[in-house]
């Protein structure tokens, strides 16, 4: 076959047996990276396989039973799969068979379902299992495989100094492509483990600054938000946190945070020079695609201890438009997001109590003080 042709390739799959599968491929760009499609294909699916055609090689399979057949005796570097609707077709099924092979950790794993979007308890099973990435857009789709897959096949001697990840030993990737391919493929992993950066050598882990987050601050892209402040200055935090609610049917907003945190509001902590609601506006788009408006002052708190202070502002919010789509592709600031009810919030796996707390007090009309408050200082001018 041609290379035209194992890029077409629908219903079977390209044998990963030759040095054409290597991750590093010395003498030229031989190949593409392969993607199994998983579940039944409809307008939507067509679309999707349409578009991916033009990047990568495509296999697919419609039932669970065909999908594990060509994970059986072929490496592939991404699956997309979908729900299902019987044991026969479901995609949590084909997750927890291919998780248990070594090379698992190395392949990106997308659940494409509109419902699953929509369900916080749906998200954090899936996830839970394995899944990266949960999403029912196209181009979010395409734009992830293509950003997360582009160095498969990569000549290495075209691009400088490239690095392999520490935690899963996928290789060739330069500065910006390892701080990205680490909080999508581990930003569902514990910080426990200590890992040793691939770029300065920085030993990192659970008792030490975690590996995404020296990552964050010491690497990648020129311009990021978070400052590069040792931790040993940082004496007083300030953190501005939101509840935001959607005005069409009163449905509060929840952030699915990296390592295995849990479920939170959206929020983080305020910049150098930046105000209060400014960064809650900030954190808010970051985390989850959504501008906001903020509506009012919800509560303060001070802690105050031996090595640090932390004082924290919640703000009440509403979306500026309630039907704009929620953020999906994972990176620093997020796995994910999702609108719940308040009764909803208690079953779902929290970083804190908050959530509950919040939710239930504005759903029972609680008392909501004005923004104004703030506007005697001068970095809120």
């Amino acid at each position: 076959q041609s290379q035209q042709q194992q890029s077409v390739v629908v219903g079977g799959v390209v044998p990963r047996s030759s040095a054409v599968f290597r991750k590093h491929v010395p003498i030229s760009n031989s190949r593409r990276a392969t993607i199994l499609f998983h579940g039944q294909i409809t307008s939507s699916e067509s679309q999707l396989l349409s578009t991916l055609h033009s990047y990568f090689s495509i296999c697919s399979a419609q039932t669970t039973h065909e999908a594990k057949m060509i994970l059986s005796s072929n490496q592939v570097d991404a699956i997309i799969t979908k729900i299902g609707d019987q044991i026969s077709t479901s995609g949590m099924d084909l997750i927890s068979y291919y998780r248990k092979k070594p090379q698992s950790s190395q392949t990106l794993i997308i659940l494409f379902s509109q419902t699953a979007v929509g369900n916080c308890h749906l998200q954090t099973e899936y996830k839970k299992n394995g899944v990266h990435m949960i999403s029912d857009s196209v181009d979010d789709i395409v734009s992830i495989c293509i950003r997360a897959l582009k160095t498969i096949g990569r000549d290495p001697f075209s691009v400088g100094v490239t690095y392999n990840c520490p935690i899963c030993s996928f290789d060739g990737l330069m500065e910006d492509e390892l701080c990205e391919h680490v909080m999508l493929y581990h930003g569902g992993q514990s910080n426990t483990t200590d890992v040793t950066c691939p770029i300065c050598d920085t030993v990192c882990g659970n008792s030490r600054l975690p590996f995404p987050v020296h990552l964050h601050k010491n690497h990648g892209p020129v311009g990021r938000s978070t400052q590069n402040v040792p931790r040993k200055q940082h004496l007083t935090i300030i953190t501005a946190i939101v509840v935001c609610q959607r005005k069409k049917d009163g449905k509060f907003l929840l952030v699915d945070e990296p390592a295995l945190f849990g479920w939170y509001l959206p929020g983080g902590r305020v910049e150098w020079g930046e105000g209060l609601r400014t960064a809650a506006v900030r954190h808010a788009k970051e985390a989850t695609n959504i501008d906001i408006t903020i509506q009012g002052i919800l509560h303060f708190d001070y802690v105050s201890g031996p090595s640090k202070t932390r004082q924290r502002v919640f703000f009440y919010a509403n979306p500026v438009d309630d039907d704009v789509k929620l953020k999906n592709i994972p990176n620093y600031q997020s796995r994910g997001a999702c609108w719940v009810t308040a009764n909803e919030v208690a079953n779902i796996p929290l970083r804190a109590d908050d959530p509950i707390k919040w939710f239930s007090y504005v759903a029972n009309g609680g008392a909501i003080y004005p923004p104004t408050l703030l506007s005697q200082h001068r970095d809120e001018e």
